[in-house]
């Protein structure tokens, strides 16, 4: 794993045991991740529904996302997935992944850090909800999640 270019992933992988721990956070999401996100268009639309019931704050980011259908929701959320997916799938090698949202996503749609730890908590508690994350899995989840972020959180 290439910890250089983000100094927080630095600081949480600085051993060995410490790279074998996150190492095993990413792979036991990976395994229920593929089935979630099939059906990627209805979770994906009830994460971002999730998402503007719970910080509708959120919705100022998306001023188009007032007036769609539930079905064009779910293809944004699809796409929401997919990003997310691949900074997941990088298993702490995202730095390029990063970079490139921190020019869309950051500079042009203002989601930061905040709202990036916003929706990946309705994220999970949906996961949780559709019976694709354990209890057990939800502090690990949570430490993949917080370590993406906070390299978010750096570019911002």
């Amino acid at each position: 794993m290439n910890v250089g270019s983000f100094p927080n992933l630095q600081s949480v992988t600085h051993s060995s045991e410490g790279v074998a721990k996150m190492m095993a956070d990413y792979e036991m999401f990976l395994k229920p991740w593929g089935n979630f996100v099939i059906e990627g268009a209805g979770h994906g639309g009830q994460v971002l529904k999730r998402l503007f019931q719970k910080h509708p704050d959120t919705l100022k980011l998306f001023p188009e996302f007032k007036s769609i259908s539930y079905v064009e929701l779910g293809k944004h959320g699809k796409t929401l997935l997919e990003k997310l997916g691949e900074l997941l799938w990088a298993k702490g090698n995202h730095a390029a992944i990063i970079q490139k949202l921190a020019t869309s996503d950051v500079k042009t749609d203002k989601i930061i850090h905040k709202h990036f730890r916003q929706i990946t908590g309705v994220l999970m508690e949906v996961m949780k909800d559709y019976g694709f994350l354990g209890s057990d899995d939800w502090k690990k989840l949570e430490r993949v999640m917080k370590n993406i972020a906070n390299d978010i959180r750096l570019t911002s």
